[in-house]
Order: structure tokens, then sequence, then C-alpha cells
């Protein structure tokens, strides 16, 4: 089987067929056909002990931050002591070609397993990555996946959500968790369409209320954690008409306090039926309540300098951490960790003069 890859960059277009292996519980290594790929890329395709460099040992002593990070074109994963502040060295930095990816894009982390899964966004797979590093199996060959975005683990129900955005129908995979190479999702949910002719920019699952909850640039639509085929939106929150759009960019969700935490450029807290802007944007976080609907009401704001790209909440510390940009362009960025009781000043912050931080596409809790 051969094919060419379409990339940003003028490559040669002579191509050939290259094999991934997988590492199944007993330690056997088990080989499938997949696309052809320009010579270029099939290091990136193949196991990291077939004669390729491993990647970098990652440590998870301290708690840590794990994050997609774009810079141009090129995207990575970078793995950060939350505990610390400043001009901070990442614990580790992980190349798309040492992790068997191309494109790095939506990011999970499995607490019990100690496994990082991270969406690739051009090989239509998701890659499971143990504490070490190592990569330790993808799933994603039945074809289903395209375009991974974003993905969404519930720990509780054992299931990852996965969203593609190929072709303008987005639709969420819904796999039994662990998953394997051989596994094949339990069942698809085709959404509805982004507002604005745009994309989903983040997801998150509501805890306890079986309910998963989607960004675009204008809108959070809520629909049925347990649903299947064509969703149904089971409510909107957003402002009352365009162009005052609710742009929230980044999502989590807050249990103790039953909230929806949002990142963005979106409109600031006086928005109302009357106002639906109140000349106001949130640059930084806001909270909203989960059952929130058209207007919303924002019970907390913390604005910060510039457009907020991925966020992540620790209920048992009460902190949200944000990946903001520094510049209008975001070609840099910061983390900053905030406590939702602890006053305007925040905690500590990983700035990204020697880090390298771009655009934080997504952003997870891992320790």
């Amino acid at each position: 089987m051969k094919t060419c890859l379409a990339l940003s960059c003028v490559l040669a277009c002579a191509c050939e067929t290259v094999r991934i292996y997988y590492e199944n519980p007993e330690g056997e290594k088990i080989d499938a056909d997949v696309r052809g790929v320009t010579p270029d890329l099939a290091p990136m395709m193949t196991a990291p002990d077939a004669g390729h460099p491993d990647p970098s040992p990652l440590s998870l002593a301290a708690p840590s931050l794990c994050l997609v990070n774009r810079v141009g074109s090129q995207s990575d994963v970078r793995i950060f002591d939350r505990t610390m502040g400043g001009d901070l060295t990442p614990t580790a930095i992980f190349s798309p070609a040492a992790i068997g990816l191309n494109n790095p894009s939506g990011i999970a982390f499995d607490a019990t397993r100690k496994l990082l899964l991270v969406g690739d966004a051009k090989q239509d797979k998701v890659v499971l990555l143990d504490v070490q590093g190592t990569m330790k199996g993808w799933f994603g060959a039945h074809g289903s996946l395209d375009s991974v975005a974003l993905l969404a683990l519930d720990g509780s129900h054992q299931e990852l959500f996965v969203l593609g955005l190929s072709g303008g129908a987005p639709k969420i995979d819904v796999y039994a968790w662990p998953a394997t190479m051989a596994s094949a999702p339990t069942r698809s949910v085709s959404v509805m369409k982004p507002a604005w002719q745009t994309n989903f920019l983040s997801m998150t699952l509501l805890q306890g209320h079986d309910e998963l909850v989607l960004a675009d640039s204008a809108k959070l639509s809520v629909i049925s954690r347990t649903a299947t085929g064509a969703a149904t939106e089971l409510r909107t929150i957003r402002n009352p008409q365009p162009p005052n759009l609710l742009s929230l960019w980044a999502l989590d969700y807050d249990p103790g306090r039953d909230q929806i935490i949002g990142g963005g450029p979106g409109p600031g807290p006086n928005c109302t039926a009357e106002d639906p802007c109140g000349g106001s944007w949130a640059r930084g976080v806001v909270a909203l309540a989960r059952t929130a609907g058209i207007p919303p009401h924002y019970d907390w704001i913390f604005d910060w300098k510039l457009t907020t790209t991925a966020l992540a909440f620790e209920a048992t510390s009460d902190v949200v951490y944000f990946g903001a940009c520094t510049d209008q362009s975001c070609t840099r960025s910061e983390i900053v960790a905030l406590s939702r009781g602890g006053g305007a000043t925040p905690q500590r912050t990983i700035v990204g003069v020697s880090t390298g931080l771009g655009t934080m596409t997504s952003m997870v809790l891992c320790q």
C-alpha cells in the first residue's frame, strides 16, 4: 500500500511502505501494515527500540502538567513540575519522532495505570506512553479515527472519548478503556457542526452528571455522556445574539462548585440580556454554572494579559493552571497557577523564555 502524505513543507514524493509495532501485555511485538509515508517520516512510525532514539525518561515524582506545545507548524509534548515556577526547564520534552507521532493534538492521563495518551491529528491514532516515556502501544487501526483533535478520559466509567474534526463533520468515537491496537469504538457520536464554521476547541466531561461539554468559538454545547448516533444538545450556553460570542477555548470542570471553568478571549462578567457583552472581555479564566443557559452568568472571573489556550483544574488544591499567550500572535506563552479562593494574585508562573513554550493547545494534570 503506497500513498504520499501532504506536508506543509516540500518533500520528495517518493513513498515507501513501513511497518509499525505494538507491544502487547506479554511483551510480544505485533506488527501491522499502515499507510505508506515518505522516507523522511518513516522513523516516527516505528517502535522506540527499533534502532531509533528512546524518548527522554519521564519522572513523575512531583505533581506535573503534561501539555501539547505548538511552535509554528511543529508540535511536541512537554512535562513540567507544577509545584515550581519561574523560567523552568521541562521535566521532559518528547519530539513527535521519539514517541511515534506526526502531529500531536489532544492529551489525557490515566493516573491509575500511569499512562499518557496523546492523539495524532495526521496519523489518525492515539499513542500510549508509560511513565518512562516509552511508547507502549497505540490504537486507531480500525480506521474510525480521523483528524484526532481532543481527548477526554472518563475514569469512573472506563471510557475514552476521542473527537475527530475531519471534513467539517465532527465525530466522537468512544472506546472502552484501556484500549489496544485491536480495539474498535464501542459507539460513535455525530455532533453538531460548530457555529460560525469553526472547529471545536475544547471538550471536557462533567463528572457525576453524565454530561459532556464541547466549546467552539461561539458557544458551549452540552450533550449526554451516553449519547450514540446523532447527538442532541441537552442545552446551549451562549450569549443571546452574534457577534457577542461566548469564546471559551479551554475547558475543565469544578465538581465541588458544580461549575464549568473556561479560558480564552471570551466576554467578561457583565453580559446580560440587555447588554450582551458589557464591553468586557475575559482574557484569563471564568467560571459559570454547569446549568447556565442564555445568557450565561459568570460566577468568577480572572482577567489576565492575553488569550488563554489551555487549562486544567486541580480540585484537591483548588488551583487552576492555565496557559496564556504573552504576545498578540501567541508565539510565546506562560503557565499560570491561580488559587480559586486565594485572591487575584497567581501563586506562581512558569514563563516560556527558556522553555520554548509556544501555543499550548491541550493540557492535563499528570502525576
